[in-house]
């Protein structure tokens, strides 16, 4: 690991670079989270920073858009996940099949200095076609303001439709002075919580885990596949004010509309 560090400390912002990596997310996708079947990937792209202060993520451009010297925008295209919401209304096939045909957009980031100037759309619409894959996905938060991927020639397919409870515990948190719009930051969360206390938080998310038994693994986490009501409650009264914030955090992720989108090469 400490290799790895200090290579990393050796790059330099636009560095050409190639990444060997084990991906456990297909095992933990299928077996709920308990187990990771490590496959070997490898990565090329541009280097475009770190991400994270314990755990570092190298973040590569895999295409992108330069004005001189200086990076516009970037799109980062992955293998897919085993299992995506909206899929099967387009695709049927086995997981081999999934691997060797389907590309999934997972990352496009456009520099504040050059939004609102088409950069997404362009960037989008000039990579379908070099994912070297018949069918691109991508499950995007903000497609249904901002549709930009739709402008890029996919397809809209499936809008999902945030759990009602959730969107109960949104409102009460609204009720005790929280912005919901603010609430992925868990900065802003904490210093809440220490205005009304953790107590009233802890009450809405016990409220929460009572109605809604299958919200408990998403909000933390926890060894059981299936974690009862009490095992939830145990390690939520343990948790400080900065783990509770995180639970905030991902509950907001919790009430997002989300849209799959998907585009087959024959429609460019």
């Amino acid at each position: 690991m400490k290799e790895v560090v200090k290579q990393v400390k050796g790059l330099t912002l636009g560095d050409l670079v190639k990444v060997d990596w084990y991906d456990a997310s297909i095992g933990k996708s299928l077996s709920g989270g308990l187990n990771g079947i490590d496959v070997p990937v490898t990565s090329w792209g541009i280097y475009i920073g770190v991400l994270g202060q314990k755990n570092k993520h190298i973040i590569l451009a895999q295409n992108n858009l330069k004005r001189g010297d200086e990076l516009c925008g970037a799109i980062v295209y992955s293998y897919p996940s085993p299992i995506t919401f909206g899929r099967s209304k387009v695709w049927k096939g086995d997981f081999k099949r999934l691997q060797t045909e389907m590309s999934t957009i997972s990352r496009v980031v456009v520099h504040p200095k050059y939004r609102t100037i088409g950069l997404g759309v362009k960037l989008v619409k000039e990579t379908l076609a070099k994912a070297e894959t018949p069918y691109v996905e991508t499950l995007a938060v903000m497609a249904k303001y901002n549709p930009f991927f739709e402008k890029s020639g996919m397809q809209k397919i499936m809008e999902s439709t945030p759990n009602p409870k959730v969107l109960r515990a949104i409102e009460r948190l609204y009720a005790l002075g929280f912005n919901p719009v603010m609430l992925g930051s868990v900065n802003y969360n904490e210093r809440n919580i220490r205005r009304i206390g953790e107590d009233k938080v802890v009450q809405i998310l016990e409220e929460l885990s009572k109605k809604e038994a299958t919200l408990r693994k998403r909000l933390m986490s926890l060894p059981k596949v299936y974690p009862t009501h009490q095992q939830f409650m145990a390690k939520i009264e343990r948790l400080d004010g900065k783990s509770l914030a995180e639970v905030l955090k991902r509950l907001s992720f919790l009430a997002q509309t989300k849209v799959y989108l998907f585009w087959k090469k024959h429609q460019s």
